[in-house]
């Protein structure tokens, strides 16, 4: 932030506030809407929409829900198997198999509470004042 002062200029103005940070990540989605291994009942498979549903970063398992509870491992899949945060999903599928789809998707997170610092500065006469916003004293968006 300094660098920009000393470079812009002192700001018209300066606010600051808390505020939630929301980190975007890409995902591979695996839903399973059955229960793997779990035979048949009558002619049908056990089912539940979304009973498992397992978010992949880089190849490995960033997070599970079973019937929409995050766990950090489990062996709904396969009883005498588990399968762990960080796991692959090679190993994801030896033990679950198919899944009932698979998406690309955005994950959204809220992150911990920072001070968020905004300047309005204004470069030179003539030129519209533009809004800068800073967390952690890195400059993180500029304009509105």
């Amino acid at each position: 932030m300094a660098k920009v002062i000393e470079d812009c200029g002192t700001p018209i103005s300066k606010t600051q506030k808390m505020i939630y940070p929301i980190k975007e990540q890409k995902v591979d989605q695996w839903t399973y809407d059955y229960r793997p291994n779990s035979g048949f009942t009558q002619g049908k498979i056990i089912g539940q929409k979304n009973a498992l549903v397992i978010n992949f970063s880089d190849k490995k398992i960033l997070n599970i829900y079973v019937l929409n509870k995050e766990v950090k491992q489990t062996n709904y899949c396969n009883p005498k198997v588990s399968i762990s945060i960080g796991d692959s999903m090679q190993q994801v599928g030896q033990v679950c198999y198919y899944p009932s789809s698979t998406k690309n998707t955005t994950l959204k997170t809220v992150l911990p509470r920072v001070n968020q610092i905004t300047l309005t500065i204004q470069p030179a006469a003539g030129i519209p004042a533009q809004k800068l916003y800073f967390v952690d004293d890195k400059l993180i968006k500029i304009g509105d």
